[in-house]
């Protein structure tokens, strides 16, 4: 199959920063292979593989691509064995800088460390042991000041626990560090949020960073509910409809109008003091009662929306006293904040063990010396000699980068020199990262902003070439009604709509039937019953009776299997269930599938710690950590454990430390919450 005309274009354009809006199953990690061949081979300015950057979110991801590039290269020696240029783009392969952000700055890093005064013998910490490191420093913070008997600390405590511990407060200490660790200059942000508490006056609250982001939050809700009441108010003027109701729906309209309109919190403060009339009844033939129902799911829809906004509809001088008394628990958690930041720079300095967040603001301070009059980073005299490296930067799954990043690698690109050369695939209705402090929004204002041609270009891939029509129908009919710019980021229309491509072989008329794949949404009803089931096992046990029918059943699933090229029945291996979160699901499901006879698998380690086995490491290791603890002793006295040698058990407990820690960053990169 050939390129579609968005992929030959993605895979040609050149001397231009460029865009790739990348649907899912559209083809992009072939289009960035492309794209990279294609330059290398480029008759009038062939290029060498390792001048280009290729940035990913994985190592699986940088191995797979630099698999195929390989492939690539392999193919095109094979069809010219007399091209010295591509036989040497072979032998350059192993050195292509194809790589994750983290190993590109690690890379940064330990070629400058002089300019940075750290050890070259650092090293890169396990995620367990630096945990362990933020909560011993932590609790020694918390002790010190329990000691100090801080008032303001004590204060604290008691505003976010009162429950008897602290462990509130120290996650979320814990989370703000997190948080402000993806801004390139974490300190400074800090000290920004710090500022915001300190608001006086109507001036400084209606300019408020944070008062503008709620102002443009509060337009977009209204500017929802204004096109629901504008259905609603449709509904009453269609034959049948609940006539009655147009005057109220229309006085709605203007209110909801007001709060669109507001342009500073006074205006809207006075454009959410009102009420909502009572409806009209509308009784009699004379009135459809489906129409009459829509008018109602309408207009409650659109209330909805607004009261939840009722919570700002408050004098400017109420606000202000808020913010006063805020301020006075929420700046000096900020101070703790940068307290424990501190304290943990500096313990990682002294142990010369460092996190890749730290590694990455390392790089920053690298190349990055400040910002432009548009934001835009300004690249220090290393950054622009790296720079001078790389003809192209390739950056996948761009919807997961952070503001940290995409200074890095601005000022990396040359862009100050008016080089135009960042190529940028990603999806922003595929961002899940933001718990890992991606930032979709610098997706999106790129989105916005980028146009048809220039130094700036937006491309849509949106042909899918992945799943059949039925599905991509499906996606797209929920996506039109669901998907907008407060979800998903994106408007959904037909601009980013998913285009069915792959083409299936017409179905022989002898299974025709039984080869409809339509898309299907089961409904289940829950009642008492005699066993007392639950709502999720009475959905599990629906589940596994239409798998069996769909396998087993009179008028069995029949599948296109690409490997034979043939129609087939379908067989258990054929189906996956999907899930949010496996958490309290996927035991009733992987049970209720069991007894009705359809085997298995369950991909989830969130029991790992549960197994017999597991409990008795960790009660080991609890053991070794305080000699004292009598219940996890007597498990272990219990166990196998206590007929082995010291040898033996210094072994176990090694080898179960570096597991349990593994297991640890599977289950929070796995299950976030």
């Amino acid at each position: 199959m050939g390129w579609t005309e968005a992929q030959q274009r993605a895979i040609d354009e050149r001397q231009s920063n460029i865009l790739v809006a990348a649907a899912a199953g559209s083809g992009k990690t072939a289009v960035l292979v492309e794209r990279i061949k294609e330059k290398i081979i480029d008759p009038d300015d062939p290029k060498d593989i390792d001048r280009f950057l290729v940035v990913t979110f994985t190592n699986a991801a940088a191995a797979q691509m630099k698999e195929k590039l390989s492939n690539e290269l392999m193919k095109l020696s094979l069809d010219n064995p007399e091209d010295e240029h591509i036989t040497r783009q072979l032998s350059l392969i192993n050195r292509a800088n194809i790589q994750t952000i983290d190993s590109f700055c690690l890379s940064i890093v330990k070629e400058n460390f002089g300019l940075l005064g750290i050890d070259s013998a650092f090293s890169i910490g396990d995620g367990g042991i630096m945990e362990l490191m933020k909560n011993d420093l932590l609790d020694e913070l918390f002790e010190a000041h329990y000691n100090d008997n801080d008032k303001e600390f004590l204060y604290l405590v008691d505003v976010f626990d009162g429950v008897g511990n602290d462990d509130d407060l120290k996650n979320l200490v814990l989370k703000i560090y997190r948080v402000s660790s993806s801004y390139p200059k974490p300190y400074e942000w800090l000290e920004h949020a710090k500022a915001a508490l300190t608001i006086e006056d109507k001036e400084a609250l209606e300019t408020a960073p944070w008062m503008v982001a709620l102002l443009d939050v509060v337009r977009a809700y209204a500017s929802n509910a204004l096109d629901l009441a504008q259905d609603a108010l449709d509904i009453c003027g269609e034959t049948g409809g609940p006539m009655p109701n147009y005057p109220v729906t229309e006085d709605d309209i203007e209110h909801i109008t007001a709060i669109k309109d507001a342009k500073t919190f006074d205006e809207l403060h006075t454009a959410l003091s009102f009420g909502f009339l009572r409806a009209k009844p509308c009784k009699g033939d004379s009135y459809d009662d489906y129409l009459k129902e829509a008018f109602k799911a309408k207009r409650d829809a659109y209330k909805e929306k607004i009261k939840k906004l009722k919570f700002i509809s408050k004098p400017t001088d109420d606000i202000l006293a808020e913010i006063s008394n805020m301020s006075e628990y929420l700046i000096p958690l900020i101070d703790i904040v940068i307290e424990f930041s501190k304290h943990y720079d500096e313990e990682k300095d002294r142990k010369k063990i460092y996190e890749f967040s730290d590694i990455e603001h390392m790089a920053y301070r690298l190349v990055c010396e400040g910002y432009d009059e548009i934001g835009r980073a300004i690249p220090t005299e290393l950054g622009r000699r790296i720079s001078e490296r790389f003809d192209e930067i390739f950056i996948d799954e761009y919807q997961d980068s952070n503001y940290l990043q995409e200074d890095i690698l601005v000022s990396v690109s040359g862009m100050d020199s008016g080089r135009y050369n960042m190529f940028m695939v990603g999806d922003v209705k595929q961002s899940i990262y933001r718990f890992r402090m991606a930032r979709p929004d610098l997706f999106i204002s790129k989105y916005d902003t980028y146009k048809d041609c220039g130094d700036e270009i937006k491309i849509e891939l949106k042909n899918n070439f992945r799943s059949r029509a039925n599905v991509l129908n499906s996606i797209n009919y929920f996506f039109y009604q669901l998907m907008g710019r407060d979800l998903g980021g994106i408007v959904y229309d037909e601009s980013v709509a998913l285009v069915p491509t792959k083409e299936y072989p017409d179905v022989p008329d002898e299974i025709n039937e039984n080869a409809d794949h339509k898309t299907e949404v089961l409904l289940t009803e829950y009642f008492d019953t005699e066993d007392k089931k639950s709502k999720l096992e009475i959905e599990a046990q629906v589940i596994a009776n239409r798998i069996n029918e769909l396998v087993k059943g009179d008028t069995p699933q029949y599948v296109y299997d690409e490997d034979r090229g043939i129609y087939r029945k379908a067989t258990y291996k054929d189906i996956v269930i999907l899930a949010r979160s496996l958490k309290g699901f996927g035991e009733t499901v992987y049970n209720a599938l069991s007894e009705a006879g359809v085997p298995v698998y369950m991909d989830d380690t969130s029991g790992y710690f549960d197994a017999v086995e597991i409990r008795t490491i960790i009660a080991l290791l609890t053991v070794v950590d305080n000699t004292r603890q009598d219940i996890p002793l007597a498990a272990v006295l219990l166990s196998p454990l206590a007929d082995i040698n010291e040898d033996e058990l210094a072994r176990v407990v090694a080898y179960a430390s570096e597991k349990l820690s593994e297991k640890r960053r599977q289950s929070k990169v796995d299950d976030p919450d």
